[in-house]
């Protein structure tokens, strides 16, 4: 792909990660939130999402979780599908992870909005262990999708080489790493040496040895 490919590529999935979601919302007597969801359901990839059950009973929970009165939400409701999509979710687990941290956002805000127009010691208390709860809550759940997503990226193996240091390697785990053979000119100075030791220990062997007399003389 040229330049000019790559960049009407991001343009286009710039345009298709800002365009609004077509979403139908009405409140049941019961106080759940009936979501349609208009549209072919190309959606989804937004999501990294590929199943449309899935898809539409995340779309639900979202809308019930945001839903505010008599009426639901939708402004609410809309900024948390935008989070869920600024965080390119790439699977439906990630899409979970970022919809919890989505709602507990939208509900730590609401603890903080409590705490600041608290009018007594009671309503102030309360308000700062739900704030401070979420607070925990939300760092977990940011901490767990790193270590998720971290845990799909290849890893970087360490060997040992003969007299080079380390060398770093990005590959499976499994796989055997195959050393490099020295070269002819680095080995030839040690066989070279090898072979005169050889050669005179020989010469030194086939010399007969002289018998000596009485008196230590020969």
């Amino acid at each position: 792909m040229n330049i000019e490919g790559e960049i009407n590529a991001e343009a286009q999935s710039d345009h298709s990660a800002n365009r609004s979601i077509e979403l139908g919302m009405v409140k049941r007597d019961d106080g759940t939130t009936e979501v349609t969801i208009m549209g072919d359901g190309s959606d989804m990839g937004l999501f990294g999402i590929r199943n449309r059950d899935f898809f539409h009973g995340l779309m639900r929970q979202i809308a019930n979780a945001g839903a505010k009165g008599s009426r639901p939400d939708e402004l609410g409701v809309r900024s948390m599908l935008g989070f869920i999509i600024e965080g390119k979710p790439a699977d439906a687990v990630e899409a979970s992870f970022l919809s919890q941290m989505a709602v507990c956002h939208r509900a730590l805000m609401a603890a903080a909005h409590r705490l600041s127009h608290a009018e007594s010691l009671e309503e102030a208390d309360f308000a700062d262990r739900s704030f401070n709860r979420l607070v925990r809550t939300y760092a977990d759940l940011t901490d767990t999708l790193a270590r998720f997503r971290a845990s799909k990226e290849p890893k970087l193996n360490i060997h040992k080489m003969a007299s080079t240091g380390a060398h770093a390697s990005i590959g499976n785990l499994a796989q055997p790493t195959q050393q490099a053979p020295l070269s002819e000119g680095a080995t030839a100075p040690l066989v070279s040496r090898r072979r005169r030791l050889t050669d005179k220990r020989r010469s030194e062997e086939a010399v007969p040895r002289r018998q000596r007399n009485q008196h230590g003389q020969s």
